[in-house]
This record gives C-alpha cells, structure tokens and sequence, in this order.
C-alpha cells in the first residue's frame, strides 16, 4: 500500500534494489547500490533512500548487503529526494534519490490478483526446460552476488594494508626529503671538488707555482684525488724549485713525517 493505494510491486515504477546498507534508519535504509527493472539494466551505482522498508520483516543492520536473489522492490519516482546530513565527516547535506517500500499487504485484493495474472504467462510443468534454465539462471546470478561479495570483502582487506602502507611512508617522507637534500649536497660538493682539482692539474701542468702548491696538498690530503704521499712529494718539490716557500715547509714536513 502507497499513499492509500494498494499496488502490485511488479507494476510499471517498481524497481528492484541492490547494495550496501550504509544507514539504517527508524523511517528507512540509506544504501549504496543500484536500483532498476528486474531483469534489465539498472540505473547504475550511487546513493539512494528507500523509505519504509519493513525493518520488521527483514531486520537489516548497517553494512548489511542487499543481494539480486533476495528480491526486493520499491516504488520509484523521479521527482522524489531524499535528503540527509552526513555527520561523519563535514556536517554537509547531501540530496539523492528516495524510493518507498510501502506498506506490505499480506491479502491483495482479488480484483487486483485476476489482474496481475492476465498479464503475465505462468510457467507450468509443461515446459520443464524452461523453468529448468530459469532456476539455472538464478543459481548462477547468486554465485555471482556471492563472488562479488568475496571479492569486496578481499578489497576492504587489502585496502586496509595499502593505506596503512601509504601512512607509513607519508610519516617517513620528512626523513626521506632530507636523505635526498644530503646526498644533492654531496653531489654538489663532489662537482665543485672535481673543477678545482681539474683547474689546479691545468695550472700545475703549466709549470704554475700554486698550482703545483695545491696539487701537492690534494694527494697528500686525499682531497679530489687518492691519496698519494709519493705525487705529493714530487708536486712539493716542482714548487718548491719554482720558488714557493709554502711548498719548501710541506716538503720538510712530509719528509719529517
């Protein structure tokens, strides 16, 4: 019964629904699913309200899933919404579609029944394949609500681990920012390095004083170059004989040592 009205759910603007019960509430369920003719194409997944659902009849709780096989129809009208505010998250009010249930009639009237069956072709023992196929196909469409099921709850599962995954390594990122800040610098340093080093060998080769001075330093330090006591010996003394005093004390030096 709608509006006073006794209708048949199987009438034209009756549509049948699937999904996940997001929210029971006292005046109806709030779902996440679809929602069309039977046997037809739905209208596709989103949120909508179905108001007067018979909580007593069939006790659903929140995440509850409403499945193909279970059957259930309500009345649609385009024009009917629903709104509701999301207090989960922002306190926004969201507007969707509303369909209503109505009120179960366990006695139809007899007129209404005489109706119905002339519109429709009952399937009787004389075609027994075709109910045979009938009954094959309901049993394949409840695998397939059963494998989608398993295949959600695998994803709820797997979603968990990514996300605890992904808040690891957003915790992590202030470390990993500075790992990668640290090795630019040395990359930095290694290149500025290797043009000073590159500019005192041209200037050494040159017969240079400073610059047989410092190639001196960089193979008695290791800075550039490999350490190496014996180059630094013999770029000392090239600089000492050029004059450089500097090179004449790193050299008495490095002797002593």
């Amino acid at each position: 019964m709608l509006d006073g009205k006794i209708y048949n759910a199987k009438d034209e603007s009756w549509f049948q629904f699937t999904g996940k019960i997001l929210e029971v509430r006292p005046n109806g369920i709030l779902v996440d699913g679809e929602f069309g003719s039977p046997l037809e194409t739905t209208s596709g997944e989103h949120e909508y309200f179905v108001e007067n659902f018979p909580l007593q009849n069939y006790p659903m709780a929140d995440d509850d899933v409403i499945t193909y096989p279970m059957n259930f129809v309500a009345h649609y009208d385009p024009r009917s919404m629903f709104k509701y505010t999301n207090t989960t998250i922002d306190l926004s009010v969201h507007t969707i579609r509303k369909l209503d249930y109505g009120q179960i009639i366990d006695s139809p009237p007899p007129d209404l029944v005489k109706q119905w069956l002339s519109k429709n072709v009952v399937i009787g023992d004389d075609n027994p394949q075709l109910t045979q196929d009938l009954d094959d196909n309901q049993n394949k469409q409840a695998q397939i609500e059963t494998q989608l099921l398993d295949i959600q709850n695998e994803f709820e599962r797997n979603k968990q681990s990514v996300v605890a995954d992904c808040e690891a390594k957003v915790k992590d990122l202030p470390n990993v920012f500075a790992m990668q800040l640290k090795d630019k610098q040395e990359a930095e340093k290694r290149a500025t390095t290797a043009l000073g080093v590159a500019f005192n060998q041209r200037q050494a080769d040159k017969g240079d004083t400073y610059g047989l001075l410092r190639m001196g330093e960089r193979y008695r330090d290791g800075d550039g170059v490999e350490k190496d006591l014996a180059k630094a010996k013999d770029y000392f003394t090239k600089a000492a004989a050029a004059g450089s005093s500097d090179a004449t004390n790193e050299l008495a030096q490095l002797n002593s040592n």
